[in-house]
């Protein structure tokens, strides 16, 4: 199940608010809150898409990337192997 977030609540406040007459705002800002976290979102998204771009330029990034990979591999590895004999 999950959990109501902190925008959720915000929106559902103002939404209330407006409602009840206790605020006089446009709807544009009574749901800022939802607008708002998908304009971040879509920014941190963009910015995580030209970072991985300016990261595919480095002639390493792909020997890298596999061996991160493994490493990774390993270390699940090993935890699983340890989480068995204990």
């Amino acid at each position: 199940m999950k959990s109501i977030g902190i925008l959720d609540l915000l929106t559902i406040l103002f939404i209330g608010l407006k409602l009840a007459g206790k605020i006089d705002w446009d709807w544009i800002w009574v749901f800022s809150p939802i607008w708002i976290a998908m304009i971040c979102y879509t920014l941190l998204a963009i910015v995580l898409v030209l970072a991985e771009k300016h990261n595919m330029k480095d002639p390493n990034y792909r020997a890298r990337k596999n061996a991160e990979a493994v490493m990774r591999g390993i270390i699940e590895k090993s935890e699983a192997q340890r989480k068995m004999f204990e």
